[in-house]
């Protein structure tokens, strides 16, 4: 399952589109780490499994891309059907977060 090109809501700041990412990373117990301006990496570890995930991220988009795993069977492509799961609730959290900080903006602009 791939995440590419995932939308960001009209006129949120690059800041403002970190903070709704780390926010929501933290519902599941995604650890976030900043790699660089606009590269964030995800880390689940749940048990014995353990998930690893950059998230490049624009004021126009972002993406989930898988980088490692460790007893998720990864080979050829395919992985542990536990991923897409995990990495899916990943994204609706992060789209939540994002429109949630949008709401929050275009309430403050009506005052």
């Amino acid at each position: 399952m791939k995440f590419e090109d995932r939308p960001v809501p009209a006129n949120l700041t690059e800041v403002q589109v970190q903070t709704a990412i780390e926010k929501a990373s933290f519902k599941r117990g995604w650890i976030m780490q900043l790699k660089a301006p606009g590269m964030m990496e995800a880390k689940l570890t749940l048990r014995t499994h353990e998930v690893t995930v950059d998230i490049p991220f624009t004021t126009e988009g972002y993406a989930i891309r898988y980088v490692d795993s460790v007893n998720m069977n990864y080979k050829n492509g395919k992985i542990h059907t536990k991923y897409n799961t995990w990495v899916t609730n990943l994204d609706r959290d992060i789209q939540e977060s994002l429109y949630d900080v949008y709401r929050q903006q275009a309430g403050k602009s009506e005052q």
